[in-house]
């Protein structure tokens, strides 16, 4: 009698899991439980500082109108250019609901574009004519 009980108790409970996995099965099937897309998922936070002020910035190519903007997660490109300035590129990975900043200092670009050439003239220069005039010396003894 005694088994007779636990074997009773033991299709009760198979029977209340097997309704309550299929109850929560249509539930879901219904539309009752919501699903991973449907649950809204707060935007990041992206703030740019830069230096110097008034630089043109570009998020993943297109104008940024404010220095402060909300995104969704993701991978972005952040371009900062200013005339007379060598340009910058930052790469940022946003994350949902979380404030990311970003400071982006341009470098002011050289007015001596030429600089690069005069230095290594001059190097030559200063390698080659002490070399050239002991040879000279040279062949004059």
């Amino acid at each position: 009698m005694e088994m007779m009980r636990e074997v009773k108790q033991l299709i009760f409970l198979l029977v209340l899991f097997a309704l309550v996995g299929f109850g929560i099965i249509g539930a879901n099937e219904m539309g009752w439980i919501p699903k991973e897309q449907d649950i809204p998922h707060p935007p990041g936070v992206l703030k740019v500082l830069v230096n110097p002020k008034g630089s043109e910035i570009f998020l993943n190519g297109s104008p940024l109108e404010h220095d402060e903007t909300e995104l969704p997660a993701g991978e972005y490109q952040i371009d900062v250019i200013q005339p007379g300035y060598n340009a910058k590129t930052i790469h940022v990975s946003m994350e949902e609901g979380k404030t990311t900043v970003i400071t982006a200092t341009l470098v002011k670009r050289s007015n001596h574009k030429y600089l690069g050439f005069v230095a290594a003239g001059v190097l030559v220069f200063f390698t080659f004519v002490p070399v050239f005039a002991i040879y000279n010396l040279e062949r004059k003894l």
